[in-house]
Protein backbone atom coordinates (compact mmCIF):
# COMPACT_ATOMS: atom_id res chain seq x y z
CA UNK A 1 0.00 0.00 0.00
CA UNK A 2 1.56 3.00 -1.21
CA UNK A 3 1.10 7.05 -0.83
CA UNK A 4 -0.76 6.95 -3.98
CA UNK A 5 -3.12 3.81 -3.32
CA UNK A 6 -6.37 4.98 -1.75
CA UNK A 7 -6.18 3.43 2.16
CA UNK A 8 -8.88 3.27 4.59
CA UNK A 9 -6.87 3.35 8.25
CA UNK A 10 -8.20 3.11 11.87
CA UNK A 11 -6.59 5.44 14.78
CA UNK A 12 -6.70 5.43 18.93
CA UNK A 13 -7.56 8.71 19.82
CA UNK A 14 -5.00 10.08 22.29
CA UNK A 15 -6.53 12.46 25.22
CA UNK A 16 -5.22 14.81 27.60
CA UNK A 17 -1.70 16.37 27.48
CA UNK A 18 1.00 14.35 25.06
CA UNK A 19 4.43 14.65 25.02
CA UNK A 20 6.82 15.45 22.75
CA UNK A 21 7.68 12.73 20.35
CA UNK A 22 8.87 12.70 16.70
CA UNK A 23 5.03 12.90 15.51
CA UNK A 24 3.97 16.31 14.73
CA UNK A 25 2.89 18.60 17.01
CA UNK A 26 -0.63 19.43 16.21
CA UNK A 27 -4.57 20.57 17.98
CA UNK A 28 -5.56 16.53 18.95
CA UNK A 29 -9.41 16.42 18.88
CA UNK A 30 -10.04 16.71 22.69
CA UNK A 31 -8.26 20.23 22.33
CA UNK A 32 -10.06 21.22 19.23
CA UNK A 33 -13.15 20.61 21.11
CA UNK A 34 -12.36 22.51 24.05
CA UNK A 35 -10.41 25.52 22.12
CA UNK A 36 -12.76 25.85 19.70
CA UNK A 37 -14.37 28.62 20.26
CA UNK A 38 -10.89 30.93 21.17
CA UNK A 39 -9.02 29.46 17.97
CA UNK A 40 -9.58 27.94 14.55
CA UNK A 41 -7.02 26.04 13.68
CA UNK A 42 -6.69 24.08 10.26
CA UNK A 43 -5.70 20.34 10.99
CA UNK A 44 -6.75 18.22 13.57
CA UNK A 45 -4.25 15.75 14.51
CA UNK A 46 -4.93 12.18 15.00
CA UNK A 47 -2.73 9.55 16.55
CA UNK A 48 -2.78 5.75 16.98
CA UNK A 49 -1.70 2.28 16.13
CA UNK A 50 -2.62 -0.08 12.86
CA UNK A 51 -3.70 -3.78 13.99
CA UNK A 52 -5.03 -5.09 10.37
CA UNK A 53 -6.04 -4.14 7.03
CA UNK A 54 -9.14 -5.41 5.14
CA UNK A 55 -9.34 -4.60 1.50
CA UNK A 56 -12.55 -3.30 0.24
CA UNK A 57 -14.11 -3.54 -3.10
CA UNK A 58 -13.52 0.26 -4.16
CA UNK A 59 -9.53 -0.09 -3.92
CA UNK A 60 -9.29 1.09 -0.41
CA UNK A 61 -8.74 -0.69 2.76
CA UNK A 62 -9.96 -0.40 6.35
CA UNK A 63 -8.27 -0.89 9.28
CA UNK A 64 -10.02 -0.56 13.08
CA UNK A 65 -8.34 -0.18 16.13
CA UNK A 66 -9.97 -0.33 19.85
CA UNK A 67 -8.78 1.48 22.61
CA UNK A 68 -10.19 0.80 25.76
CA UNK A 69 -14.35 1.65 25.11
CA UNK A 70 -13.61 4.11 21.84
CA UNK A 71 -13.36 2.69 18.40
CA UNK A 72 -12.30 5.21 15.74
CA UNK A 73 -11.30 5.00 12.01
CA UNK A 74 -9.78 6.79 8.80
CA UNK A 75 -10.53 6.46 5.47
CA UNK A 76 -7.91 8.04 3.14
CA UNK A 77 -8.33 8.29 -0.52
CA UNK A 78 -5.78 8.48 -3.28
CA UNK A 79 -4.93 11.82 -2.51
CA UNK A 80 -3.51 11.10 1.07
CA UNK A 81 0.31 11.50 1.39
CA UNK A 82 1.79 8.72 3.61
CA UNK A 83 5.79 9.01 4.75
CA UNK A 84 7.63 8.44 7.57
CA UNK A 85 9.09 10.80 9.88
CA UNK A 86 11.73 11.95 8.06
CA UNK A 87 9.44 12.34 4.92
CA UNK A 88 9.83 9.78 2.45
CA UNK A 89 7.20 8.02 0.76
CA UNK A 90 6.37 4.19 2.74
CA UNK A 91 3.88 0.90 2.89
CA UNK A 92 1.49 0.93 5.58
CA UNK A 93 1.87 -2.08 7.74
CA UNK A 94 0.44 -3.43 10.60
CA UNK A 95 1.85 -2.48 14.20
CA UNK A 96 2.87 0.61 12.78
CA UNK A 97 2.79 4.13 15.12
CA UNK A 98 1.43 7.25 12.94
CA UNK A 99 -0.11 10.40 13.41
CA UNK A 100 -2.65 11.60 10.91
CA UNK A 101 -3.68 15.13 9.87
CA UNK A 102 -6.77 16.03 8.80
CA UNK A 103 -8.56 19.10 7.20
CA UNK A 104 -10.82 20.55 10.05
CA UNK A 105 -12.97 22.06 7.74
CA UNK A 106 -13.50 18.23 5.51
CA UNK A 107 -17.06 17.32 6.16
CA UNK A 108 -17.17 14.12 8.17
CA UNK A 109 -19.46 11.35 7.67
CA UNK A 110 -21.77 10.89 10.46
CA UNK A 111 -21.59 7.41 11.34
CA UNK A 112 -20.22 5.38 13.85
CA UNK A 113 -17.00 4.46 14.33
CA UNK A 114 -16.39 8.27 13.50
CA UNK A 115 -14.49 8.31 10.20
CA UNK A 116 -11.64 10.94 8.90
CA UNK A 117 -10.27 10.96 5.82
CA UNK A 118 -6.46 12.43 6.43
CA UNK A 119 -4.25 14.79 4.03
CA UNK A 120 -1.15 13.68 5.95
CA UNK A 121 -0.39 10.28 7.51
CA UNK A 122 2.83 10.09 9.13
CA UNK A 123 4.58 6.74 10.22
CA UNK A 124 7.00 6.83 13.26
CA UNK A 125 10.18 5.20 12.92
CA UNK A 126 13.70 4.15 14.67
CA UNK A 127 15.22 6.81 12.50
CA UNK A 128 15.75 10.09 14.49
CA UNK A 129 13.30 12.80 12.85
CA UNK A 130 10.64 15.29 13.71
CA UNK A 131 7.88 16.40 12.82
CA UNK A 132 5.80 19.53 13.17
CA UNK A 133 2.81 21.12 11.56
CA UNK A 134 2.72 25.23 12.03
CA UNK A 135 1.22 28.21 10.00
CA UNK A 136 3.88 30.24 8.58
CA UNK A 137 3.97 34.50 8.08
CA UNK A 138 6.07 35.79 5.56
CA UNK A 139 8.98 35.69 7.41
CA UNK A 140 8.60 31.60 7.54
CA UNK A 141 8.14 32.04 11.52
CA UNK A 142 5.21 29.86 13.05
CA UNK A 143 3.84 29.28 16.35
CA UNK A 144 6.38 27.03 17.00
CA UNK A 145 8.96 26.80 14.65
CA UNK A 146 11.38 29.67 12.64
CA UNK A 147 12.31 28.17 9.39
CA UNK A 148 15.99 28.69 7.91
CA UNK A 149 15.27 27.41 3.75
CA UNK A 150 18.06 26.79 1.16
CA UNK A 151 18.38 25.53 -2.33
CA UNK A 152 18.85 21.73 -0.46
CA UNK A 153 15.03 22.46 1.52
CA UNK A 154 12.45 20.11 -0.52
CA UNK A 155 9.32 21.86 -0.77
CA UNK A 156 5.91 20.65 -2.30
CA UNK A 157 2.27 20.53 -1.65
CA UNK A 158 0.03 17.26 -1.10
CA UNK A 159 -0.22 16.53 -4.61
CA UNK A 160 3.52 16.00 -4.51
CA UNK A 161 3.91 19.28 -6.98
CA UNK A 162 7.33 20.99 -6.45
CA UNK A 163 7.04 24.93 -4.92
CA UNK A 164 9.60 27.70 -4.05
CA UNK A 165 10.14 28.71 -0.47
CA UNK A 166 7.77 31.74 -0.85
CA UNK A 167 4.78 29.35 -0.85
CA UNK A 168 5.39 28.53 2.70
CA UNK A 169 4.62 31.94 3.23
CA UNK A 170 1.04 32.56 5.15
CA UNK A 171 0.69 29.04 4.84
CA UNK A 172 -0.08 25.37 6.93
CA UNK A 173 3.01 23.23 6.32
CA UNK A 174 4.27 19.98 7.54
CA UNK A 175 8.05 20.41 8.55
CA UNK A 176 10.43 17.46 8.54
CA UNK A 177 13.59 18.13 10.28
CA UNK A 178 16.18 16.47 12.39
CA UNK A 179 17.57 19.36 14.68
CA UNK A 180 16.51 22.61 16.64
CA UNK A 181 17.85 25.78 18.42
CA UNK A 182 16.13 25.77 22.03
CA UNK A 183 14.81 29.56 20.94
CA UNK A 184 11.60 30.31 21.29
CA UNK A 185 10.07 29.59 18.72
CA UNK A 186 12.44 27.21 18.33
CA UNK A 187 14.66 27.39 14.52
CA UNK A 188 15.69 25.07 12.21
CA UNK A 189 16.89 24.04 8.79
CA UNK A 190 14.41 21.18 7.30
CA UNK A 191 15.50 18.97 5.19
CA UNK A 192 11.33 18.94 3.54
CA UNK A 193 8.66 20.75 3.64
CA UNK A 194 5.19 19.34 2.59
CA UNK A 195 2.52 22.69 2.39
CA UNK A 196 -0.77 21.02 3.31
CA UNK A 197 -2.67 22.02 0.27
CA UNK A 198 -3.55 20.47 -2.89
CA UNK A 199 -3.25 21.89 -6.77
CA UNK A 200 -6.44 24.12 -7.05
CA UNK A 201 -7.75 25.51 -10.30
CA UNK A 202 -8.59 29.26 -9.20
CA UNK A 203 -12.25 30.20 -9.83
CA UNK A 204 -13.27 26.57 -10.11
CA UNK A 205 -16.96 27.38 -9.32
CA UNK A 206 -17.87 23.93 -10.51
CA UNK A 207 -16.11 22.93 -6.95
CA UNK A 208 -17.87 25.69 -5.06
CA UNK A 209 -20.82 24.12 -6.04
CA UNK A 210 -19.97 20.78 -4.75
CA UNK A 211 -18.99 22.38 -1.75
CA UNK A 212 -22.32 23.57 -1.08
CA UNK A 213 -23.94 20.69 -2.13
CA UNK A 214 -22.26 18.10 0.24
CA UNK A 215 -21.69 20.49 3.28
CA UNK A 216 -24.73 22.77 4.13
CA UNK A 217 -27.52 23.42 6.58
CA UNK A 218 -30.34 25.60 6.65
CA UNK A 219 -31.56 28.02 9.37
CA UNK A 220 -35.01 30.28 9.37
CA UNK A 221 -34.53 29.16 5.55
CA UNK A 222 -31.41 30.47 5.11
CA UNK A 223 -29.16 28.38 3.80
CA UNK A 224 -25.33 28.34 5.41
CA UNK A 225 -22.78 27.21 3.76
CA UNK A 226 -18.82 26.39 5.27
CA UNK A 227 -16.59 29.58 4.82
CA UNK A 228 -12.99 28.36 4.96
CA UNK A 229 -13.60 25.87 2.10
CA UNK A 230 -15.50 28.01 0.44
CA UNK A 231 -13.43 30.87 0.09
CA UNK A 232 -10.17 29.46 0.08
CA UNK A 233 -11.45 27.27 -2.83
CA UNK A 234 -12.18 30.86 -4.58
CA UNK A 235 -8.47 32.71 -3.63
CA UNK A 236 -9.21 33.77 -0.47
CA UNK A 237 -6.70 33.57 2.55
CA UNK A 238 -9.04 33.33 5.94
CA UNK A 239 -7.64 34.18 9.16
CA UNK A 240 -9.22 33.24 12.63
CA UNK A 241 -10.15 35.73 14.93
CA UNK A 242 -10.94 33.48 17.46
CA UNK A 243 -14.55 35.08 17.26
CA UNK A 244 -15.03 35.10 13.79
CA UNK A 245 -12.56 35.33 10.50
CA UNK A 246 -11.05 37.95 8.07
CA UNK A 247 -10.85 37.21 4.45
CA UNK A 248 -8.18 39.01 2.62
CA UNK A 249 -7.73 38.77 -1.65
CA UNK A 250 -5.85 41.37 -3.47
CA UNK A 251 -6.99 44.69 -1.76
CA UNK A 252 -10.00 43.56 -0.81
CA UNK A 253 -11.00 43.06 3.33
CA UNK A 254 -13.71 41.43 4.46
CA UNK A 255 -14.15 40.81 8.44
CA UNK A 256 -17.07 38.29 10.25
CA UNK A 257 -18.00 38.53 13.45
CA UNK A 258 -20.11 35.11 14.42
CA UNK A 259 -23.62 35.85 15.78
CA UNK A 260 -23.81 39.49 14.27
CA UNK A 261 -25.33 39.64 10.72
CA UNK A 262 -23.09 42.60 10.16
CA UNK A 263 -19.87 41.99 8.62
CA UNK A 264 -17.44 44.79 7.29
CA UNK A 265 -16.21 45.08 3.54
CA UNK A 266 -13.74 47.23 2.82
CA UNK A 267 -14.26 49.28 5.62
CA UNK A 268 -18.27 49.16 5.30
CA UNK A 269 -20.83 47.69 7.07
CA UNK A 270 -23.18 44.93 5.10
CA UNK A 271 -25.70 42.46 6.47
CA UNK A 272 -26.33 39.13 6.35
CA UNK A 273 -29.64 37.57 5.60
CA UNK A 274 -28.64 35.07 9.15
CA UNK A 275 -25.79 35.64 11.49
CA UNK A 276 -22.32 33.21 10.89
CA UNK A 277 -22.55 30.02 13.33
CA UNK A 278 -20.00 27.90 14.65
CA UNK A 279 -21.82 24.51 14.21
CA UNK A 280 -19.16 22.21 14.38
CA UNK A 281 -16.00 22.74 16.83
CA UNK A 282 -14.02 24.26 14.55
CA UNK A 283 -15.98 25.21 11.04
CA UNK A 284 -17.92 28.52 10.62
CA UNK A 285 -20.83 28.62 8.53
CA UNK A 286 -22.77 31.93 6.59
CA UNK A 287 -25.05 32.82 4.20
CA UNK A 288 -24.82 30.77 0.61
CA UNK A 289 -25.65 34.54 -0.99
CA UNK A 290 -22.04 35.48 0.41
CA UNK A 291 -20.38 33.76 -2.05
CA UNK A 292 -21.29 36.38 -4.43
CA UNK A 293 -18.98 38.90 -2.28
CA UNK A 294 -16.03 36.45 -2.99
CA UNK A 295 -16.28 36.05 -6.94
Amino acid sequence: MKRNIPIALSFALLTGAIAPTAFAQSQDVSAANEEAEQVQEKFLKLTGKFQSFEERTNGSVYSLIEKGEEIFAIVADERTVVVDNLGNPVELKEGMEFTAFVDAEKPMIMIYPPQYSPELIVVQTTEPGFVEVDEFDKEYTGKKLKLNLSEETVIENLSGTKLNAEDVAEANAAVFYTASTRSIPAQTAPSKVIVLSYDVEQGNNKSVDEIIEKDFYEVDGVKMIPLRLVAEQLGWKVESTGKGAVLSKDDTSITITRGTKTFVHNGKDSEFKAAPSLLEPIKTYVPVDFVDYLK
